[in-house]
């Protein structure tokens, strides 16, 4: 039996506006959805009430509404420390970034890690495959002056604890050759969800139906989709078609009109891979309009960001 505030409905595409999933506090998974290996049952149960304090407050990155551009620390603060690491995290915090940015593989035992590829060569001692060593083997490896491949869960008791905002790239491993993790996205949002950051983390990814997938489950957490080396005719038609809150382009691709149509969609946008060295790049991005910039050094970053805020004004 629902009660009065509930309705069920059977097609997440006929919710009516302000209609949502409810959280109730409740595991993820309350809802039952389709081809997400919980079950075969297509009903979702919605709240009718924007006002309900279990909402989520997204954070809000839209320039045009915070009057900043988001400064974001590239896997952490990778320029002076080790990349994906609690040093370099901790480095990132300290030199006062919006928020920490990094990358989340899944271990042959299903353990959320810290790492970018999908191979542990480039960053540690050790050699494979992410998703073919155990937490406990990723761990022996050494990621740079002495530090450990970390595991979600550390990263993010440390960012509640010094009140960090994340954001968080779920990755996948070379689809061409090689399997995609099989609960990825759920073990992420469980761990998010427990440690009480559901609202403090911003989630993306280049693989757009794990996008689409975070969105199923918890259409309350901030999302982007990622690409790089395309001049689309609508940049935000590939962030429709997974609900996504934003887009975070190539800068290549990052031009006035791009910032525009996301902009006019209600999108944040961010500009990224930019080389070392070329704050002319970054000036442009900021003229243009983004919302979001990262940069292995973000002091550095945020210097050039605010100083041509200041030539704008």
């Amino acid at each position: 039996m629902i009660d009065a505030q509930y309705r069920v409905w059977d097609d997440i595409y006929s919710w009516p506006d302000g209609w949502r999933l409810t959280a109730d506090r409740q595991p993820l998974g309350v809802a039952i959805l389709p081809g997400l290996g919980h079950g075969s049952e297509s009903r979702y149960r919605l709240r009718l009430d924007a006002s309900q304090p279990d909402r989520l407050d997204l954070m809000d990155i839209l320039r045009s509404r915070t009057g900043r551009v988001t400064i974001v620390g590239h896997r952490g603060a990778a320029a002076y420390a080790p990349e994906n690491t609690m040093a370099s995290f901790e480095k990132a915090h300290e030199l006062g970034v919006d928020m920490v940015e990094l990358d989340v593989h899944l271990s042959a035992d299903g353990r959320c890690v810290v790492i970018h590829d999908e191979t542990v060569e480039g960053t540690t001692d050790g050699h494979g495959l992410v998703g073919a060593l155990t937490y406990d083997e990723l761990r022996e490896l050494n990621a740079g002056n002495g530090q450990s491949v970390p595991e979600l869960g550390e990263v993010l008791t440390w960012a509640q604890d010094v009140d960090q905002s994340l954001s968080i790239e779920l990755k996948q491993p070379n689809l061409c050759m090689l399997s995609p993790y099989v609960g990825l996205v759920e073990a992420v949002l469980d761990l998010v969800d427990r440690h009480r950051m559901l609202d403090r983390v911003l989630v993306h990814s280049y693989h757009h139906p794990s996008i689409l997938q975070v969105k199923q489950l918890r259409p309350d957490v901030l999302t982007a989709i990622s690409w790089d080396g395309a001049d689309l005719l609508d940049v935000t038609l590939p962030a429709r078609q997974v609900r996504a809150d934003g887009v975070h382009h190539e800068w290549r691709s990052t031009s006035p009109e791009a910032v525009a149509q996301a902009h006019a969609a209600g999108l944040h946008i961010q500009g990224g891979g930019i080389p070392d060295g070329r704050d002319d790049i970054v000036r442009a991005l900021v003229r243009n309009g983004v919302d979001m910039i990262d940069s292995d050094a973000p002091d550095h970053l945020r210097s050039i960001v605010e100083d041509e805020l200041d030539a704008l004004e």
